[in-house]
């Protein structure tokens, strides 16, 4: 049977007024996607915002080209509403949760291009755990806050805090090998940061009270180590270099104490310290055999801690006048 051409055209128009009111209520449901979203994210709805806008990305996507200024629209909005879905979980103190959304929330924006979100997402992420880990180390659990450490430096390899955070549970250990390496972690990726300085720091400090146990037990020789590595670290001060002073009067090498004294001095501190650093320079000089001096010394430690030794020395031992 033939259809006639009149027949024909007329099926041919039919379905092309089909196809275009589809067209139609496809672009209109896409608006209507975008519009919701725009409401949500307006009432701090973000996780329906986000909702909202990604159907609309979807159906422009199937639409095509014509539909690029709503799919623009939508996409300049869907990083804003995971970076807020993110900050929201964050005010609420849900930390673990928080890393998460913060992670999806930077994957996000990079898929969309929005660098700066990127960057602010991605940065919360090691803080967190950061923070996270400074909780544990309160309590104690050293083993978690190592791992959340951890979980910091997967994430960003250069995060300096993550590895100062290390270094700080292995102080707390006693692990002087593994404070050692996160610390030079920190100097090998930024020497100069105030990350470094801290760091520096924490280690100096660590060798140094390292020390000051092994001169409370008399063990000098394994005091004199711990403070040369102390200062490989740190720039001694007037209390490192009193316990130098220390450490060579009982090693009984006189001249090195007598250096010792001198350069602490020249540091300067409180009246107490530095009474404490001239009878460390007292008993240098009488090992040495210096009298007169050893006595000058001795008497510029009368108003200090050790003022009773001091003033044993200057009248039962060197008989000063």
């Amino acid at each position: 049977m033939r259809i006639s051409i009149q027949k024909l055209f007329m099926a041919v128009v039919m379905s092309l007024s089909f196809t275009t009111i589809t067209y139609a209520q496809t672009v209109n449901e896409a608006g209507e996607k975008l519009n919701e979203g725009i409401k949500n994210l307006k009432a701090k709805n973000y996780d329906q915002a986000i909702v909202s806008l990604e159907s609309c990305v979807e159906i422009c996507d199937m639409v095509g080209p014509d539909a690029f200024d709503v799919r623009s629209s939508a996409v300049t909005k869907i990083p804003i509403a995971y970076f807020k879905s993110a900050v929201a979980v964050y005010k609420s103190k849900d930390y673990p949760a928080a890393i998460e959304k913060f992670k999806k929330s930077a994957e996000i924006a990079k898929k969309y291009d929005n660098a700066k979100l990127e960057k602010n997402s991605a940065k919360n992420v090691p803080a967190l755990y950061n923070s996270l880990s400074n909780a544990s180390i309160k309590r104690k659990d050293f083993d978690k806050a190592l791992s959340l450490l951890d979980e910091a430096i997967a994430y960003k390899p250069t995060y300096l805090k993550g590895y100062l955070g290390k270094a700080r549970v292995y102080k707390e250990l006693g692990k002087t090998a593994e404070l050692e390496a996160n610390i030079a972690k920190i100097l090998e990726i930024k020497s100069d940061s105030k990350t470094a300085i801290t760091a520096r720091e924490l280690a100096g400090n660590y060798f140094l009270n390292k020390g000051v146990k092994a001169i409370g037990n008399k063990n000098y020789a394994a005091a004199l180590p711990l403070l040369e590595k102390s200062k490989q670290y740190k720039n001694p001060d007037v209390n490192t270099y009193y316990y130098y002073a220390i450490v060579y009067n009982g090693l009984k090498k006189f001249d090195k104490a007598l250096e010792a004294t001198k350069a602490a001095v020249t540091k300067g501190g409180s009246e107490k310290v530095i009474a404490n650093v001239y009878f460390e320079q007292g008993n240098a000089l009488a090992g040495l055999n210096k009298k007169t001096e050893a006595c000058e010394a001795y008497t510029k430690a009368l108003n200090g801690p050790n003022a009773e030794a001091a003033n044993f020395q200057m009248k039962e031992v060197l008989k000063c006048k």
